[in-house]
């Protein structure tokens, strides 16, 4: 990355292998898995006005479709899943789970801006009173199952 006519490196976050969300919140950043495998590359490509930023995903290289919201991150305790905040096109807010082994990713009705995720339930954790959105569920539980429509990438 360039900055000023330097090179910057892109700060990495490692993951615990407890299933809990991290927050991220600023410019490019890779996201390791806990088991130190996988990296996600998040590369900052705007932001609404009044809103988070939302950047480009890869996982391992691959380009992820649509755009993660900075927020809640996160890997499941086996590193195999990745979860996060994200809108297919802008600017919407949904919750997307990646499943990394098979390439394919699974969109949320909604959008977790908190969770934790123990195979095979994602739940979300907090609630924010004083913004209430209709498309944000931080109560949303959701429990992965054999017939969800996965969507491969």
């Amino acid at each position: 990355m360039r900055r000023g006519g330097g090179v910057t490196a892109v700060p990495r976050l490692a993951f615990a292998a407890d299933g809990r969300s991290q927050l991220m919140w600023w410019g490019d950043a890779d996201l390791q898995s806990p088991d130190g495998r996988h990296v996600v590359a998040l590369r900052y490509a705007g932001e609404p006005p009044h809103g988070a930023s939302f950047y480009e995903g890869r996982i391992d290289g691959v380009p992820v479709p649509g755009f993660f919201w900075a927020g809640a991150l996160g890997f499941s305790a086996d590193s195999r899943f990745f979860i996060g905040g994200w809108m297919p096109t802008r600017y919407a807010r949904k919750t997307l789970v990646v499943d990394i082994a098979a390439r394919r990713y699974l969109v949320l009705p909604l959008y977790l801006r908190s969770f934790t995720f123990h195979w095979p339930v994602l739940q979300g954790v907090g609630t924010d009173t004083a913004t209430a959105y209709a498309d944000i569920d931080d109560a949303l539980t959701y429990t992965l199952r054999g017939d969800a429509p996965w969507t491969a990438y």
